[in-house]
């Protein structure tokens, strides 16, 4: 879950593959590649969206951050079950 305007995703790892979908509204779908802690990341919203996040080593969440053409941020997944 994302503390930016709340959209909820929901992740499936097979392999190394990692896809979460935004179940909150839209259907979106993150696209990631995981190597060892890191997890390299696409999001395509209303705009492409790359990025990569760290896992954090007591598996509670993932500190990433982000980046457009023009704009660039931090996202923090707070909890994963």
């Amino acid at each position: 879950m994302f503390s930016d305007r709340q959209p909820r995703f929901t992740f499936e790892q097979n392999g190394n593959d990692i896809i979460g979908t935004d179940v909150s509204k839209n259907g979106s779908k993150i696209y990631g590649i995981r190597n060892g802690d890191t997890i390299k990341f696409k999001y395509r919203g209303i705009r492409l969206i790359v990025g990569r996040w760290e896992i954090n080593h007591d598996g509670t969440g993932l500190e990433g951050t982000w980046e457009t053409d023009d704009e660039h941020g931090s996202w923090n997944l707070i909890r994963i079950e």
